[in-house]
């Protein structure tokens, strides 16, 4: 993708609308295209909804910022800052389905296979973005039910 200034032409007159002076002065200058940052390393650890489940996900490969779908490892809870394989281990999920992604300095520890230990700071956030969706989901039901509640249905 790049960006393209033209000096001043018959190109710069679209539809009846003047462009500013300023821009159509511009020599032509096309830009080289920005890098894509990476949005996941491999192997780096996030929040994500799972299975309508907020889980602890880790990426199965690099994925960029433009990528819709992230490969990606899931971890359900199981105690105090540790999370076990959860029963689907390989997911593919939309990458807004992505709560948030802790930083390369907060390493999980692998106890075992299968077994992730989070620092304190990671699992106290993964435990605020659980509680939120689920206050989120509470809401959504009772909204739901209280218009059905208001509902009249005609009996013939």
């Amino acid at each position: 993708m790049y960006s393209i200034f033209w000096e001043e032409s018959p190109l710069s007159t679209v539809q009846n609308y003047q462009l500013p002076s300023e821009i159509r002065t511009l020599p032509l200058i096309i830009a080289p295209p920005t890098p894509i940052s990476k949005m996941l390393k491999h192997g780096s650890l996030a929040v994500a909804v799972v299975q309508r489940q907020v889980m602890v996900v880790q990426a199965a490969r690099t994925h960029s910022q433009r990528e819709p779908w992230v490969d990606v490892y899931t971890y359900a809870p199981f105690g105090d800052r540790v999370f076990l394989a959860s029963p689907v281990p390989q997911a593919r999920i939309s990458s807004r389905d992505i709560l948030t992604i802790f930083p390369a300095d907060d390493c999980a520890r692998e106890a075992a296979t299968g077994i992730l230990e989070l620092p304190p700071r990671a699992f106290s956030e993964y435990m605020e973005l659980s509680s939120r969706t689920q206050k989120r989901h509470e809401q959504l039901f009772r909204s739901a039910w209280s218009r059905k509640a208001h509902r009249r249905w005609m009996v013939l």
